[in-house]
Order: structure tokens, then sequence, then C-alpha cells
């Protein structure tokens, strides 16, 4: 994935997912990190890292 398709998908407010060096990651706007504890199942009250 370019760095073009994630700059347009977070600018359009979508979760975005990618590979790095040691985990697959998900990324999203800060204001939109509800997607992300939606996407994975998790509660808001444990931290995402």
């Amino acid at each position: 994935m370019s760095i073009e398709v994630l700059i347009k998908g977070g600018i359009s407010g979508k979760i975005m997912g990618f590979l790095t060096d040691i985990v697959p990651t998900l990324a999203a706007r800060p204001e939109k990190a509800d997607l992300i504890f939606q996407a994975k199942g998790r509660s808001q009250d444990k931290p995402l890292i």
C-alpha cells in the first residue's frame, strides 16, 4: 500500500491496516480511534498498545 493511499484513507476518516517490520498495524486519525476499538472488539477501558 502506498503512502498516498494511507494519507487519503486517513483524511477521509477511514481505518487503515498495513504491515510494519514487526506486526500488522491498524491506524486512524486520533478522533476516529473508536473505530479501532470497534474493529478489534476491544473495550475502551483497555489500551490499544
